[in-house]
């Protein structure tokens, strides 16, 4: 790493809370990629939301040892500032757990758009709420996973929503 290393990290402070809600970013991920290996790395950034922080540490420890995953960052879905989190971070896919938004799926789904429209988001959910599902579909999502599938399978997914494709399953469809 060159002398500039204090010039590629930015404290964003999300907060002061018991929690630590407080967000570190790599600014030039980029360059620094081109820099340790002989070409350009196609790494897909991750940031994860789930009211359950020790659920998404777990999942985000999971997803970063996958090669060309990076969990970019993690989130409460009650941060009011979720939004400007998403914006920060630039993620190419947002995991986000939407059990606890009840009726307000759409209108967070949206808000996340909006911050930052290049990326792709990928529901999980214990629950199998068809509302739920529509309602995320309508508002952008791109797929929709249940919280009983493995680990691999959400990591097969945010790989092909990144492609084009979608995922909901059958049993949703109704």
């Amino acid at each position: 790493m060159s002398a500039r290393i204090d010039d590629l990290y930015e404290r964003v402070v999300a907060g002061s809370g018991a929690r630590g809600d407080g967000l570190v970013m790599h600014m030039d991920e980029d360059k620094v990629a081109r820099g340790l290996h002989s070409g350009p790395v196609d790494v897909l950034r991750l940031l994860i939301v789930d009211e359950h922080q020790m659920v998404s540490e777990a999942l985000a420890g999971r997803l970063s040892v996958a090669p060309g995953l990076w969990v970019a960052g993690c989130a409460t879905t009650s941060d009011p500032r979720l939004p400007d989190k998403a914006h920060w971070l630039r993620p190419d896919v947002i995991i986000i757990d939407v059990e606890p938004l009840g009726f307000a799926v759409g209108e967070v789904l949206q808000r996340l758009a909006a911050a930052w429209p290049p990326a792709h988001v990928v529901v999980v959910s214990s629950g199998r709420n068809i509302g739920q599902a529509v309602a995320a579909a309508r508002s952008g999502a791109a797929a929709w996973v249940s919280k009983y599938q493995g680990a691999d399978d959400l990591e097969t997914v945010v790989r092909g929503v990144c492609s084009g494709r979608s995922w909901f399953p059958p049993g949703n469809a109704r």
